[in-house]
Protein backbone atom coordinates (compact mmCIF):
# COMPACT_ATOMS: atom_id res chain seq x y z
CA UNK A 1 0.00 0.00 0.00
CA UNK A 2 2.80 2.40 0.99
CA UNK A 3 4.67 1.72 -2.28
CA UNK A 4 1.52 2.49 -4.32
CA UNK A 5 0.96 5.77 -2.46
CA UNK A 6 4.65 6.68 -2.95
CA UNK A 7 4.42 5.92 -6.67
CA UNK A 8 1.37 8.15 -7.12
CA UNK A 9 2.89 10.94 -5.04
CA UNK A 10 6.03 10.76 -7.18
CA UNK A 11 3.92 10.91 -10.32
CA UNK A 12 1.94 13.95 -9.08
CA UNK A 13 5.17 15.70 -8.06
CA UNK A 14 6.65 14.98 -11.47
CA UNK A 15 3.61 16.42 -13.25
CA UNK A 16 3.76 19.59 -11.11
CA UNK A 17 7.47 19.95 -11.82
CA UNK A 18 7.03 19.39 -15.55
CA UNK A 19 4.13 21.84 -15.62
CA UNK A 20 6.39 24.47 -14.04
CA UNK A 21 9.10 23.80 -16.67
CA UNK A 22 6.73 23.48 -19.63
CA UNK A 23 3.94 25.82 -18.49
CA UNK A 24 3.93 27.54 -21.91
CA UNK A 25 4.21 24.27 -23.83
CA UNK A 26 1.07 22.21 -23.28
CA UNK A 27 1.67 19.82 -26.20
CA UNK A 28 5.21 19.10 -25.00
CA UNK A 29 3.95 18.45 -21.48
CA UNK A 30 1.24 16.06 -22.69
CA UNK A 31 3.78 14.24 -24.86
CA UNK A 32 6.08 13.60 -21.92
CA UNK A 33 3.16 12.51 -19.72
CA UNK A 34 2.10 9.99 -22.38
CA UNK A 35 5.65 8.65 -22.53
CA UNK A 36 5.60 8.33 -18.74
CA UNK A 37 2.43 6.21 -18.88
CA UNK A 38 3.92 4.08 -21.66
CA UNK A 39 6.97 3.41 -19.47
CA UNK A 40 4.71 2.59 -16.52
CA UNK A 41 3.01 0.00 -18.73
CA UNK A 42 6.40 -1.48 -19.69
CA UNK A 43 7.39 -1.65 -16.05
CA UNK A 44 4.19 -3.46 -15.08
CA UNK A 45 4.82 -6.07 -17.79
CA UNK A 46 8.58 -6.48 -17.24
CA UNK A 47 8.84 -5.97 -13.49
CA UNK A 48 12.46 -7.22 -13.07
CA UNK A 49 13.74 -4.11 -14.90
CA UNK A 50 11.14 -1.61 -13.67
CA UNK A 51 13.66 0.32 -11.56
CA UNK A 52 16.09 0.48 -14.47
CA UNK A 53 13.47 1.74 -16.91
CA UNK A 54 12.27 4.43 -14.50
CA UNK A 55 15.88 5.48 -13.96
CA UNK A 56 16.51 5.57 -17.71
CA UNK A 57 13.42 7.72 -18.16
CA UNK A 58 14.36 10.14 -15.37
CA UNK A 59 17.91 10.60 -16.65
CA UNK A 60 16.79 11.17 -20.24
CA UNK A 61 14.08 13.67 -19.25
CA UNK A 62 16.66 15.54 -17.16
CA UNK A 63 19.04 15.72 -20.13
CA UNK A 64 16.21 16.81 -22.43
CA UNK A 65 15.18 19.62 -20.07
CA UNK A 66 18.79 20.65 -19.53
CA UNK A 67 19.49 20.83 -23.24
CA UNK A 68 16.22 22.58 -24.11
CA UNK A 69 16.18 25.32 -21.48
CA UNK A 70 19.55 25.74 -19.81
CA UNK A 71 22.72 24.72 -21.70
CA UNK A 72 23.83 23.76 -25.19
CA UNK A 73 24.81 20.10 -25.05
CA UNK A 74 27.27 18.39 -27.42
CA UNK A 75 25.79 17.43 -30.81
CA UNK A 76 22.50 19.19 -29.97
CA UNK A 77 22.79 21.52 -32.96
CA UNK A 78 23.59 21.09 -36.63
CA UNK A 79 21.82 17.92 -37.77
CA UNK A 80 19.14 18.24 -35.09
CA UNK A 81 18.22 21.73 -36.32
CA UNK A 82 18.31 20.72 -39.98
CA UNK A 83 16.10 17.67 -39.44
CA UNK A 84 13.58 19.66 -37.39
CA UNK A 85 13.44 22.57 -39.85
CA UNK A 86 12.84 20.22 -42.76
CA UNK A 87 9.99 18.55 -40.87
CA UNK A 88 8.44 21.98 -40.33
CA UNK A 89 8.84 22.98 -44.00
CA UNK A 90 7.16 19.80 -45.24
CA UNK A 91 4.32 20.16 -42.74
CA UNK A 92 3.23 23.46 -44.30
CA UNK A 93 1.55 21.72 -47.25
CA UNK A 94 -1.60 19.65 -47.35
CA UNK A 95 -1.68 15.98 -46.39
CA UNK A 96 -1.31 14.95 -50.04
CA UNK A 97 1.58 17.42 -50.45
CA UNK A 98 3.41 15.79 -47.55
CA UNK A 99 2.81 12.34 -49.03
CA UNK A 100 4.33 13.47 -52.31
CA UNK A 101 7.48 14.66 -50.52
CA UNK A 102 8.44 11.15 -49.34
CA UNK A 103 12.26 11.09 -49.69
CA UNK A 104 12.48 7.30 -49.43
CA UNK A 105 15.60 5.82 -47.79
CA UNK A 106 17.31 9.04 -46.78
CA UNK A 107 18.63 10.88 -43.73
CA UNK A 108 15.50 13.07 -43.84
CA UNK A 109 13.04 10.21 -43.95
CA UNK A 110 12.24 10.52 -40.25
CA UNK A 111 11.81 14.28 -40.74
CA UNK A 112 9.18 13.42 -43.34
CA UNK A 113 7.39 11.13 -40.85
CA UNK A 114 7.57 13.87 -38.21
CA UNK A 115 6.07 16.39 -40.61
CA UNK A 116 2.72 14.56 -40.30
CA UNK A 117 2.76 15.21 -36.54
CA UNK A 118 3.61 18.86 -37.13
CA UNK A 119 0.73 19.19 -39.56
CA UNK A 120 -1.66 17.80 -36.92
CA UNK A 121 -0.38 19.39 -33.71
CA UNK A 122 1.76 22.32 -34.82
CA UNK A 123 5.47 22.90 -34.45
CA UNK A 124 6.67 21.44 -31.17
CA UNK A 125 10.21 20.09 -30.77
CA UNK A 126 9.49 18.55 -27.36
CA UNK A 127 6.77 16.42 -28.90
CA UNK A 128 9.29 14.96 -31.35
CA UNK A 129 11.92 14.57 -28.64
CA UNK A 130 9.39 12.73 -26.48
CA UNK A 131 8.90 10.12 -29.19
CA UNK A 132 12.69 9.75 -29.40
CA UNK A 133 12.65 9.34 -25.64
CA UNK A 134 10.14 6.49 -25.83
CA UNK A 135 12.19 4.61 -28.42
CA UNK A 136 15.30 5.18 -26.32
CA UNK A 137 13.64 3.53 -23.32
CA UNK A 138 12.35 0.76 -25.57
CA UNK A 139 15.89 0.03 -26.75
CA UNK A 140 17.02 -0.38 -23.12
CA UNK A 141 14.25 -2.95 -22.62
CA UNK A 142 15.12 -4.78 -25.84
CA UNK A 143 18.79 -4.82 -24.84
CA UNK A 144 17.85 -6.63 -21.64
CA UNK A 145 15.71 -9.14 -23.54
CA UNK A 146 18.56 -9.75 -25.99
CA UNK A 147 21.09 -10.25 -23.18
CA UNK A 148 18.76 -12.81 -21.57
CA UNK A 149 18.95 -14.89 -24.75
CA UNK A 150 22.64 -15.57 -24.09
CA UNK A 151 23.51 -14.96 -20.44
CA UNK A 152 22.09 -15.37 -16.96
CA UNK A 153 19.77 -12.83 -15.39
CA UNK A 154 22.56 -11.20 -13.38
CA UNK A 155 24.48 -10.40 -16.56
CA UNK A 156 21.33 -9.26 -18.37
CA UNK A 157 20.54 -6.82 -15.56
CA UNK A 158 24.07 -5.38 -15.72
CA UNK A 159 23.75 -4.89 -19.47
CA UNK A 160 20.39 -3.19 -18.94
CA UNK A 161 21.78 -0.80 -16.32
CA UNK A 162 24.62 0.26 -18.59
CA UNK A 163 22.26 0.82 -21.52
CA UNK A 164 20.11 2.96 -19.23
CA UNK A 165 23.00 5.15 -18.06
CA UNK A 166 25.60 5.09 -20.85
CA UNK A 167 26.23 8.85 -21.51
CA UNK A 168 26.06 8.91 -25.32
CA UNK A 169 22.95 6.71 -25.38
CA UNK A 170 21.28 9.00 -22.85
CA UNK A 171 22.36 12.10 -24.74
CA UNK A 172 21.22 11.03 -28.20
CA UNK A 173 17.91 9.71 -26.83
CA UNK A 174 17.07 13.26 -25.74
CA UNK A 175 17.77 14.92 -29.10
CA UNK A 176 15.75 15.05 -32.28
CA UNK A 177 18.04 12.63 -34.10
CA UNK A 178 17.61 9.25 -35.77
CA UNK A 179 19.71 7.42 -33.21
CA UNK A 180 16.92 6.38 -30.79
CA UNK A 181 14.98 4.74 -33.60
CA UNK A 182 18.10 3.03 -34.91
CA UNK A 183 18.99 1.69 -31.43
CA UNK A 184 15.50 0.23 -31.16
CA UNK A 185 15.17 -1.38 -34.58
CA UNK A 186 18.75 -2.62 -34.74
CA UNK A 187 18.32 -4.36 -31.39
CA UNK A 188 14.98 -5.77 -32.60
CA UNK A 189 16.73 -7.08 -35.73
CA UNK A 190 19.27 -8.91 -33.55
CA UNK A 191 16.47 -10.48 -31.50
CA UNK A 192 14.96 -11.70 -34.76
CA UNK A 193 18.32 -13.15 -35.85
CA UNK A 194 18.62 -15.10 -32.60
CA UNK A 195 15.09 -16.44 -33.02
CA UNK A 196 15.69 -17.51 -36.62
CA UNK A 197 19.02 -19.24 -35.93
CA UNK A 198 17.71 -21.12 -32.90
CA UNK A 199 14.21 -22.04 -34.03
CA UNK A 200 13.91 -21.32 -37.75
CA UNK A 201 10.68 -19.47 -36.94
CA UNK A 202 9.36 -17.48 -39.92
CA UNK A 203 8.13 -14.80 -37.53
CA UNK A 204 11.73 -14.18 -36.52
CA UNK A 205 12.76 -13.80 -40.16
CA UNK A 206 9.95 -11.30 -40.71
CA UNK A 207 11.03 -9.33 -37.61
CA UNK A 208 14.63 -9.31 -38.79
CA UNK A 209 13.76 -8.29 -42.34
CA UNK A 210 11.28 -5.62 -41.26
CA UNK A 211 13.66 -4.14 -38.69
CA UNK A 212 16.55 -3.94 -41.14
CA UNK A 213 14.27 -2.30 -43.72
CA UNK A 214 13.31 0.38 -41.17
CA UNK A 215 17.01 0.85 -40.37
CA UNK A 216 17.65 1.16 -44.11
CA UNK A 217 15.17 4.03 -44.33
CA UNK A 218 16.73 5.73 -41.29
CA UNK A 219 20.37 5.17 -42.23
CA UNK A 220 20.87 3.43 -45.55
CA UNK A 221 24.24 1.84 -44.88
CA UNK A 222 22.77 -0.19 -42.01
CA UNK A 223 21.32 -2.50 -44.68
CA UNK A 224 24.84 -3.94 -44.75
CA UNK A 225 23.86 -5.97 -41.66
CA UNK A 226 21.03 -7.55 -43.63
CA UNK A 227 23.48 -8.30 -46.46
CA UNK A 228 25.72 -10.19 -44.03
CA UNK A 229 22.80 -12.00 -42.40
CA UNK A 230 21.37 -13.19 -45.72
CA UNK A 231 24.75 -14.36 -47.01
CA UNK A 232 25.41 -16.40 -43.86
CA UNK A 233 22.00 -18.06 -43.61
CA UNK A 234 21.87 -18.72 -47.35
CA UNK A 235 24.67 -21.26 -47.12
CA UNK A 236 22.83 -23.28 -44.47
CA UNK A 237 19.50 -22.81 -46.21
CA UNK A 238 20.87 -23.93 -49.58
CA UNK A 239 22.24 -27.07 -47.97
CA UNK A 240 18.86 -27.88 -46.37
CA UNK A 241 17.06 -27.14 -49.62
CA UNK A 242 19.12 -29.65 -51.64
CA UNK A 243 18.75 -32.25 -48.89
CA UNK A 244 14.98 -31.90 -49.06
CA UNK A 245 15.03 -32.21 -52.86
CA UNK A 246 17.01 -35.46 -52.63
CA UNK A 247 14.45 -36.81 -50.16
CA UNK A 248 11.57 -36.04 -52.51
CA UNK A 249 10.03 -32.91 -50.97
CA UNK A 250 10.60 -29.16 -50.87
CA UNK A 251 11.62 -27.47 -47.62
CA UNK A 252 9.26 -24.46 -47.67
CA UNK A 253 11.21 -22.29 -45.23
CA UNK A 254 14.40 -22.78 -47.21
CA UNK A 255 12.56 -21.87 -50.39
CA UNK A 256 11.27 -18.63 -48.84
CA UNK A 257 14.74 -17.64 -47.58
CA UNK A 258 16.36 -18.37 -50.94
CA UNK A 259 13.64 -16.38 -52.73
CA UNK A 260 14.15 -13.38 -50.41
CA UNK A 261 17.93 -13.59 -50.81
CA UNK A 262 17.83 -13.81 -54.61
CA UNK A 263 15.24 -11.02 -54.82
CA UNK A 264 17.21 -8.75 -52.49
CA UNK A 265 20.67 -9.19 -54.02
CA UNK A 266 19.28 -9.42 -57.55
CA UNK A 267 17.50 -6.08 -57.13
CA UNK A 268 20.61 -4.35 -55.87
CA UNK A 269 23.10 -5.80 -58.36
CA UNK A 270 20.76 -4.84 -61.22
CA UNK A 271 20.56 -1.28 -59.85
CA UNK A 272 16.88 -1.44 -58.87
CA UNK A 273 17.52 0.50 -55.66
CA UNK A 274 20.31 2.56 -54.18
CA UNK A 275 21.86 2.92 -50.75
CA UNK A 276 22.09 6.47 -49.35
CA UNK A 277 25.65 7.86 -49.50
CA UNK A 278 26.69 4.89 -51.64
CA UNK A 279 24.26 4.93 -54.50
CA UNK A 280 23.41 2.07 -56.81
CA UNK A 281 25.71 -0.89 -57.36
CA UNK A 282 27.11 0.63 -60.57
CA UNK A 283 28.11 3.73 -58.55
CA UNK A 284 29.74 1.81 -55.70
CA UNK A 285 32.23 0.19 -58.06
CA UNK A 286 33.34 3.60 -59.34
CA UNK A 287 36.40 4.60 -57.33
CA UNK A 288 35.97 8.32 -58.11
CA UNK A 289 32.64 8.51 -56.27
CA UNK A 290 34.03 6.60 -53.29
CA UNK A 291 37.02 8.94 -53.01
CA UNK A 292 34.80 12.04 -53.25
CA UNK A 293 32.64 10.75 -50.41
CA UNK A 294 35.68 10.03 -48.21
CA UNK A 295 37.04 13.55 -48.80
CA UNK A 296 33.65 15.09 -47.94
CA UNK A 297 33.46 13.15 -44.66
CA UNK A 298 36.87 14.43 -43.47
CA UNK A 299 35.91 17.88 -42.23
CA UNK A 300 35.25 19.89 -39.06
CA UNK A 301 37.15 20.52 -35.82
CA UNK A 302 37.24 16.81 -35.04
CA UNK A 303 38.51 15.80 -38.50
CA UNK A 304 41.20 13.15 -38.87
CA UNK A 305 44.67 14.29 -40.07
CA UNK A 306 44.98 15.36 -43.70
CA UNK A 307 47.11 12.33 -44.57
CA UNK A 308 44.02 10.15 -44.06
CA UNK A 309 42.41 11.74 -47.14
CA UNK A 310 43.16 9.18 -49.82
CA UNK A 311 43.66 10.03 -53.49
CA UNK A 312 43.59 6.44 -54.71
CA UNK A 313 41.93 3.29 -53.38
CA UNK A 314 45.38 1.70 -52.96
CA UNK A 315 46.12 4.20 -50.19
CA UNK A 316 43.29 2.69 -48.15
CA UNK A 317 45.60 -0.26 -47.43
CA UNK A 318 47.49 1.77 -44.83
CA UNK A 319 44.88 4.45 -44.05
CA UNK A 320 41.96 2.08 -43.33
CA UNK A 321 43.46 0.45 -40.17
CA UNK A 322 44.10 3.89 -38.65
CA UNK A 323 40.57 5.08 -39.42
CA UNK A 324 38.94 1.89 -38.14
CA UNK A 325 40.86 2.09 -34.85
CA UNK A 326 39.89 5.77 -34.50
CA UNK A 327 36.28 4.97 -35.20
CA UNK A 328 36.14 2.38 -32.42
CA UNK A 329 38.45 4.00 -29.88
CA UNK A 330 38.65 7.71 -30.73
CA UNK A 331 39.12 10.38 -29.72
CA UNK A 332 42.47 9.54 -28.19
CA UNK A 333 43.66 12.07 -25.56
CA UNK A 334 46.02 13.92 -27.95
CA UNK A 335 43.17 14.44 -30.42
CA UNK A 336 41.10 16.52 -28.00
CA UNK A 337 40.99 20.14 -29.18
CA UNK A 338 37.97 21.48 -27.29
CA UNK A 339 36.46 20.91 -23.86
CA UNK A 340 33.35 19.50 -25.54
CA UNK A 341 35.51 16.65 -26.89
CA UNK A 342 36.21 15.37 -23.36
CA UNK A 343 32.95 13.41 -23.25
CA UNK A 344 34.21 11.57 -26.31
CA UNK A 345 37.29 10.46 -24.36
CA UNK A 346 35.06 8.80 -21.75
CA UNK A 347 33.19 7.06 -24.54
CA UNK A 348 36.44 5.86 -26.13
CA UNK A 349 37.80 4.53 -22.82
CA UNK A 350 34.55 2.61 -22.28
CA UNK A 351 34.81 1.09 -25.77
CA UNK A 352 38.43 0.06 -25.21
CA UNK A 353 37.45 -1.63 -21.96
CA UNK A 354 34.49 -3.41 -23.59
CA UNK A 355 36.73 -4.58 -26.42
CA UNK A 356 39.09 -6.07 -23.86
CA UNK A 357 36.16 -7.87 -22.18
CA UNK A 358 35.03 -9.21 -25.56
CA UNK A 359 38.48 -10.74 -26.07
CA UNK A 360 38.15 -12.36 -22.64
CA UNK A 361 34.75 -13.75 -23.65
CA UNK A 362 35.82 -15.01 -27.10
CA UNK A 363 35.34 -18.70 -26.24
CA UNK A 364 31.69 -18.22 -25.31
CA UNK A 365 31.10 -16.15 -28.46
CA UNK A 366 32.59 -18.82 -30.70
CA UNK A 367 30.38 -21.52 -29.14
CA UNK A 368 27.11 -19.80 -30.03
CA UNK A 369 25.97 -19.62 -33.67
CA UNK A 370 23.78 -16.56 -33.09
CA UNK A 371 26.59 -14.67 -31.38
CA UNK A 372 28.95 -15.50 -34.25
CA UNK A 373 26.49 -14.15 -36.82
CA UNK A 374 25.95 -10.99 -34.77
CA UNK A 375 29.69 -10.56 -34.37
CA UNK A 376 30.24 -10.79 -38.14
CA UNK A 377 27.54 -8.16 -38.64
CA UNK A 378 29.23 -5.92 -36.07
CA UNK A 379 32.60 -6.46 -37.74
CA UNK A 380 31.15 -5.47 -41.12
CA UNK A 381 29.69 -2.30 -39.60
CA UNK A 382 32.97 -1.40 -37.88
CA UNK A 383 34.98 -1.80 -41.09
CA UNK A 384 32.48 0.09 -43.23
CA UNK A 385 31.81 2.98 -40.83
CA UNK A 386 35.48 3.05 -39.83
CA UNK A 387 36.59 3.66 -43.41
CA UNK A 388 33.73 6.02 -44.23
CA UNK A 389 33.85 8.29 -41.17
CA UNK A 390 36.32 11.20 -41.39
CA UNK A 391 36.10 12.78 -37.94
CA UNK A 392 35.74 11.40 -34.43
CA UNK A 393 32.71 13.57 -33.63
CA UNK A 394 30.62 11.82 -36.25
CA UNK A 395 32.34 8.57 -35.27
CA UNK A 396 31.06 8.80 -31.69
CA UNK A 397 27.48 9.17 -32.85
CA UNK A 398 27.74 6.26 -35.31
CA UNK A 399 29.57 4.13 -32.76
CA UNK A 400 26.75 4.62 -30.27
CA UNK A 401 24.57 2.49 -32.57
CA UNK A 402 26.68 -0.55 -31.70
CA UNK A 403 27.21 -0.08 -27.95
CA UNK A 404 24.48 -2.61 -27.19
CA UNK A 405 26.31 -5.24 -29.26
CA UNK A 406 29.59 -4.57 -27.46
CA UNK A 407 27.78 -5.05 -24.16
CA UNK A 408 26.15 -8.30 -25.31
CA UNK A 409 29.51 -9.73 -26.41
CA UNK A 410 31.26 -8.58 -23.21
CA UNK A 411 28.33 -9.90 -21.10
CA UNK A 412 29.66 -12.32 -18.46
CA UNK A 413 32.88 -10.35 -17.95
CA UNK A 414 31.22 -7.02 -17.18
CA UNK A 415 32.25 -6.30 -13.57
CA UNK A 416 29.62 -5.72 -10.90
CA UNK A 417 29.47 -2.25 -9.40
CA UNK A 418 27.41 -0.84 -6.56
CA UNK A 419 24.50 0.29 -8.73
CA UNK A 420 23.78 -3.33 -9.62
CA UNK A 421 22.34 -4.11 -6.20
CA UNK A 422 22.26 -7.73 -5.13
CA UNK A 423 18.53 -7.66 -4.60
CA UNK A 424 17.87 -6.59 -8.18
CA UNK A 425 20.28 -9.10 -9.63
CA UNK A 426 18.57 -12.02 -7.92
CA UNK A 427 15.27 -11.35 -9.65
Amino acid sequence: MFKQILKYLTFISTIIFLHFIFRSDFVGLISIVLVFFAVVLMCNIWRPVATILYTALAVRIAVMILGTYFVVLPDSWGDTDNFEKQAWIWSQGSFSDILSQNPGPDAFFFSWVSSFLYSLFGRNVLMLESINLLFGIGSVLLGWLLAKKFWDNRTAIKVCWILALFPTLVMYSGYYLRESYIYFFLTLAMLGIVGWIRTGDMKSLIITSGSFIVCFYLNGVLILGFFVFLIIISFTTLKNFFKSIRRGYIHKKSLVVLFVTILFFGSYFTNKFSIPKLGEFKQIIQSKLILERLVWNTRGDAAYPEWTIVKTLDELIYVAPYKIVNFMFGPLPWQVKKSVHVIGVFDSVACIFLFYLIICNRKNILKDEALKVMFLILLAYIVFFGIGVGNFGTGIRHRSKFIFLLLIFAGPFIPSISIFSKNKLKK
